[in-house]
């Protein structure tokens, strides 16, 4: 049972992290607490020098918040919400256990990633249509800087998954159905990724697609 509700955890979390803030943290909590609970997870990660830099840094952040809320009582709310968030950077610690480095696992995680962030997009034309129609700047459900990171990320995946993308499970051959697919996808990811008209993100996209594409 507490397999299938990582797996459902993880799996949900893939989808609503580019879409829903409270969604992804809700599902992540299911992963994180169904890691917490494998038995597993204790006695293999405890042989690591990772998680034990994970708990020198949690308890270094909790005294530094304690020391911080006494001497500015004032901001008190705001020193744990920084540290809150400090924190959940090592969540992904929890999340590469959960993934244990299974590859199709990892490729149906980058997949629901871009269905998730795919949905937002339609979602948001749909409830504001004259913001995409304009050709106005939007980072659509996203702030614009994030969605044209996230988005030119998913341009990069598309291009180094190509071949196994448009290829028919069955056999080495390319399936025309499937090329089509990946070409409108493409198309519409660079076009919202012009809109987003971040200039941060073209300049990291024509410095790393190339390179790592080519």
């Amino acid at each position: 049972m507490r397999e299938y509700t990582k797996e459902f955890g993880l799996y949900s979390f893939a989808f609503f992290s580019l879409l829903s803030t409270s969604l992804s943290a809700l599902t992540l909590g299911v992963v994180v607490l169904s890691v917490m609970f494998d038995p597993k997870f204790w006695k293999n990660t405890i042989r690591i020098p990772l998680f034990w830099l994970f708990v020198i840094s949690g308890v270094y952040l909790l005294a530094r918040t304690f020391l911080a809320v006494h001497d500015f009582p004032d901001s008190a709310s705001l020193q744990y919400d920084d540290a809150s968030s400090w924190f959940q950077l090592w969540f992904f610690l929890f999340l590469g256990w959960a993934v244990k480095g299974d590859l199709k696992r990892v490729q149906g995680i980058l997949a629901l990633c871009l269905a998730g962030l795919l949905t937002g997009m339609i979602i948001f034309s749909v409830k504001r249509p004259e913001i995409v129609l304009s050709w106005a700047r939007t980072g659509f459900h996203l702030r614009v800087i994030a969605f044209s990171l996230y988005c030119s990320t998913a341009i990069l995946g598309l291009m180094l998954f190509a071949p196994r993308i448009v290829r028919k499970k069955t056999s080495s051959q390319i399936s025309p159905a499937k090329t089509i697919a990946w070409g409108l996808l493409l198309l519409t990811l660079g076009e919202t990724f012009i809109l987003g008209r971040s200039r941060g993100a073209w300049i990291s996209a024509l410095i790393v697609i190339p390179v790592v594409t080519f």
